[in-house]
């Protein structure tokens, strides 16, 4: 990832940081070059974290969430996809 996507996605991050995953983040910056989050206010969610990471990364991606997950004590950390990257189109005016 070039620097200015590098911290473009840091910068994103912090504005949006969800504490309980800082454990995630040293692991993850290689591959995320963009992230949205929605914190949830009902347990036992406690957010959910959108990354949008380079083609064909996906797989080395989900093999580094889980190794470094289990370092999170007490959560449970589920990766899905790779799905088409919806989550990062603009929103509609309806």
């Amino acid at each position: 990832m070039d620097p200015v996507s590098a911290e473009r996605a840091r910068a994103q991050r912090a504005a949006t940081a969800i504490g309980e995953l800082a454990p995630l983040r040293p692991v993850l910056d290689r591959f995320v070059t963009a992230e949205r989050v929605e914190r949830h206010d009902a347990l036992p969610l406690v957010a959910s974290v959108y990354h949008l990471v380079p083609r064909g990364a996906s797989a080395e991606y989900a093999t580094a969430v889980e190794d470094a997950a289990r370092r999170l004590s007490g959560m449970r950390v589920t990766v899905s996809g790779p799905w088409a990257a919806y989550a990062f189109a603009p929103e509609t005016l309806g």
